[in-house]
Formats: C-alpha cells, structure tokens, sequence
C-alpha cells in the first residue's frame, strides 16, 4: 500500500536509517524516487510538513545516544524491501491490468 510505505519512508528518512541517502537529500525528492511519481504530487500529499525543505542527515545512533545495533538497522533494511515489494506489486498489478 503506498500510504503504509510512504510513512515508512518518512519514518527512515527522520530517523536518519536510509542506506539510500547522502547527507542533504530532500525528504521530497527522496519520497518521489521511491514512490515512482512527480515531486509535486508528493508536496499536495503532504501540504504542510515542509516536505521540500527538509534535508537527509545519517546517524546510527539511537535516542539515547548509543550506536544502534546492526541488528536495528538490518530490521530497518528488511522491512523497507518488504514494504517496497508490496508497493510495486500494486502497481504492476494495476499496470497489467
């Protein structure tokens, strides 16, 4: 469902987990790669949240401060990849239809 991996994403993206991203990446234009449309499309999804202005920075650290575990992160990585998975299969679907 793209509404549970676009949270997802944003969820990554906030926390800092993304393998996928260098340090300054846009949550905007992040969100519109991974969810195959248009930056603008995802600005009127989320109006108000400053979408395009927020910037990627990379940490491996948890709230506490404490490098996180690879395990953490590798669970970040597994859920992304079913998340996406589920997401193209909709849209294949659709497509083929």
């Amino acid at each position: 469902n793209e509404v549970d991996y676009a949270q997802f994403l944003i969820e990554e993206f906030d926390s800092g987990f993304s393998k996928d991203l260098k340090t300054g990446h846009t949550k905007r234009s992040y969100l519109s790669e991974k969810l195959i449309c248009a930056p603008m499309r995802v600005s009127k999804k989320f109006p108000g949240k400053s979408i395009g202005k927020t910037n990627f920075s990379r940490t491996s650290k948890g709230p506490d401060g404490n490098p996180l575990p690879s395990v953490v992160l590798e669970r970040y990585e597994l859920r992304h990849q079913a998340l996406r998975i589920k997401f193209l299969r909709k849209i294949l679907t659709a497509e083929l239809k």
